[in-house]
Protein backbone atom coordinates (compact mmCIF):
# COMPACT_ATOMS: atom_id res chain seq x y z
CA UNK A 1 0.00 0.00 0.00
CA UNK A 2 2.65 2.71 0.80
CA UNK A 3 4.64 1.59 -2.17
CA UNK A 4 1.51 1.88 -4.94
CA UNK A 5 -0.17 4.46 -6.84
CA UNK A 6 -3.31 4.88 -4.18
CA UNK A 7 -3.79 8.42 -2.94
CA UNK A 8 -5.74 7.19 0.40
CA UNK A 9 -2.20 5.46 2.09
CA UNK A 10 -3.44 6.99 5.01
CA UNK A 11 -6.65 4.81 4.85
CA UNK A 12 -4.38 1.50 5.10
CA UNK A 13 -2.50 2.73 8.33
CA UNK A 14 -4.08 1.15 11.91
CA UNK A 15 -2.55 4.25 14.46
CA UNK A 16 -4.96 3.67 17.30
CA UNK A 17 -3.14 6.48 19.68
CA UNK A 18 -3.96 8.70 16.67
CA UNK A 19 -6.94 10.59 16.47
CA UNK A 20 -7.74 12.02 12.63
CA UNK A 21 -9.65 14.96 13.04
CA UNK A 22 -12.99 14.38 12.06
CA UNK A 23 -13.86 14.56 8.46
CA UNK A 24 -17.61 13.64 8.77
CA UNK A 25 -19.70 10.88 8.08
CA UNK A 26 -19.11 9.46 4.65
CA UNK A 27 -21.97 7.14 4.49
CA UNK A 28 -21.47 3.38 3.02
CA UNK A 29 -19.91 1.91 -0.24
CA UNK A 30 -20.90 -1.11 -1.66
CA UNK A 31 -17.85 -3.20 -0.69
CA UNK A 32 -17.73 -1.41 2.69
CA UNK A 33 -20.68 -2.66 4.53
CA UNK A 34 -22.19 -5.67 6.09
CA UNK A 35 -26.07 -6.08 7.22
CA UNK A 36 -28.22 -9.07 8.43
CA UNK A 37 -30.37 -11.02 6.17
CA UNK A 38 -33.44 -10.00 7.70
CA UNK A 39 -32.76 -6.17 7.84
CA UNK A 40 -31.68 -6.29 4.00
CA UNK A 41 -35.35 -8.48 3.55
CA UNK A 42 -37.27 -5.72 5.45
CA UNK A 43 -36.53 -3.16 3.23
CA UNK A 44 -36.58 -5.13 -0.19
CA UNK A 45 -32.88 -4.80 -0.93
CA UNK A 46 -31.54 -3.17 -3.49
CA UNK A 47 -33.38 -0.62 -5.28
CA UNK A 48 -33.14 -1.75 -8.75
CA UNK A 49 -34.81 1.24 -10.22
CA UNK A 50 -31.37 2.68 -10.03
CA UNK A 51 -29.83 1.61 -13.62
CA UNK A 52 -27.13 3.40 -13.88
CA UNK A 53 -23.76 2.21 -11.67
CA UNK A 54 -22.75 5.25 -9.99
CA UNK A 55 -24.18 7.57 -7.56
CA UNK A 56 -27.24 6.55 -5.70
CA UNK A 57 -27.76 2.90 -5.09
CA UNK A 58 -26.00 2.87 -1.91
CA UNK A 59 -27.67 6.24 -1.03
CA UNK A 60 -30.72 5.08 -1.22
CA UNK A 61 -30.38 1.61 0.58
CA UNK A 62 -28.34 3.44 3.32
CA UNK A 63 -31.28 6.00 3.44
CA UNK A 64 -34.00 3.15 3.63
CA UNK A 65 -32.28 0.99 6.36
CA UNK A 66 -31.54 4.04 8.63
CA UNK A 67 -35.77 4.93 8.14
CA UNK A 68 -36.51 2.02 9.19
CA UNK A 69 -34.31 2.38 12.22
CA UNK A 70 -31.27 0.33 11.55
CA UNK A 71 -27.98 2.28 13.26
CA UNK A 72 -24.19 1.42 11.70
CA UNK A 73 -21.01 1.18 12.92
CA UNK A 74 -17.75 1.33 11.62
CA UNK A 75 -15.87 -1.32 11.10
CA UNK A 76 -12.97 0.18 10.09
CA UNK A 77 -9.71 -1.32 10.57
CA UNK A 78 -11.38 -4.08 12.47
CA UNK A 79 -12.85 -6.11 9.11
CA UNK A 80 -11.06 -7.78 6.34
CA UNK A 81 -12.08 -5.90 3.18
CA UNK A 82 -11.56 -6.63 -0.86
CA UNK A 83 -12.06 -4.62 -3.52
CA UNK A 84 -11.61 -5.30 -6.91
CA UNK A 85 -10.03 -2.85 -8.47
CA UNK A 86 -12.18 -1.62 -11.75
CA UNK A 87 -12.47 1.83 -13.45
CA UNK A 88 -15.17 3.86 -13.07
CA UNK A 89 -17.67 3.85 -16.11
CA UNK A 90 -20.16 6.34 -15.14
CA UNK A 91 -20.78 9.85 -16.69
CA UNK A 92 -21.95 12.78 -14.96
CA UNK A 93 -25.37 12.32 -16.94
CA UNK A 94 -25.88 9.06 -15.07
CA UNK A 95 -25.02 10.66 -11.84
CA UNK A 96 -27.69 13.45 -12.01
CA UNK A 97 -30.76 11.25 -13.02
CA UNK A 98 -29.71 9.20 -10.13
CA UNK A 99 -29.40 11.89 -7.67
CA UNK A 100 -32.97 12.91 -9.36
CA UNK A 101 -34.29 9.66 -9.00
CA UNK A 102 -33.28 9.46 -5.05
CA UNK A 103 -34.23 13.18 -4.44
CA UNK A 104 -37.95 11.82 -5.47
CA UNK A 105 -37.25 8.86 -3.57
CA UNK A 106 -36.47 10.28 -0.07
CA UNK A 107 -39.85 12.70 -0.73
CA UNK A 108 -41.91 9.43 -0.75
CA UNK A 109 -40.73 8.23 2.73
CA UNK A 110 -40.96 4.94 2.06
CA UNK A 111 -38.14 2.67 3.78
CA UNK A 112 -39.32 -0.24 1.45
CA UNK A 113 -38.84 -0.16 -2.12
CA UNK A 114 -40.88 -1.43 -4.86
CA UNK A 115 -38.15 -2.93 -7.40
Amino acid sequence: MLFSDSKKIEEGLYLPWFKKLKTGYRGIMGCNWGISKQDLIEVNGFDEDYIHACVGEDNDIEWRLRLNGIHFKSLKHKAIVFHMHHLENYTNEASLLNNELFEKKKKLQKAVCLN
